[in-house]
């Protein structure tokens, strides 16, 4: 290549050569660049890369929140369900065990309402036995 600008004028040869050292340095600066600009689109894309992990993962996880969430909501609702079945055999319950004491009430009414014997031996005997119903009724 020196051959070739030997054969021209020195004038015609320096500009060449002053040419060829600028598009020279001209290239290696484009070369420069063009590496450069790869380094950072492969380092986006690895920033890509590792967002769409996360997304993936976020979503994952999220959907794992979302079931634990629809699971509970399910627990909630079915003991919600029992305790209301609970609440209704306890007030059936209550309400049988309210006319037990109403039926036993009248019969305690009904045996504090007999009357005593006219034999002096079965009276202490009547009064003992009611001494012991009051006692059982009133609880004391």
């Amino acid at each position: 290549m020196l051959s070739i600008l030997n054969l021209l004028t020195p004038k015609v040869g320096g500009a060449l050569l002053a040419a060829l050292v600028v598009m020279m340095a001209f290239a290696g600066i484009q070369t420069a660049r063009l590496h450069n600009t790869a380094d950072k689109l492969e380092l986006s894309r690895t920033a890509t890369d590792t967002l769409e992990m996360r997304v993936k993962a976020d979503g994952i996880t999220i959907k794992g929140f979302k079931d634990a969430i629809a699971t509970q909501n399910l627990a909630i609702d079915k003991m919600s369900a029992q305790r209301t079945a609970e609440r209704i055999e306890y007030q059936a319950g209550l309400k049988a065990a309210e006319k037990v004491a109403a039926r036993a009430e009248v019969k305690a009414s009904n045996l504090m309402a007999l009357q005593a014997p006219a034999d002096t031996d079965e009276i202490v005997q009547c009064r003992a036995a009611r001494d012991l119903l009051i006692q059982e009724l009133t609880h004391e």
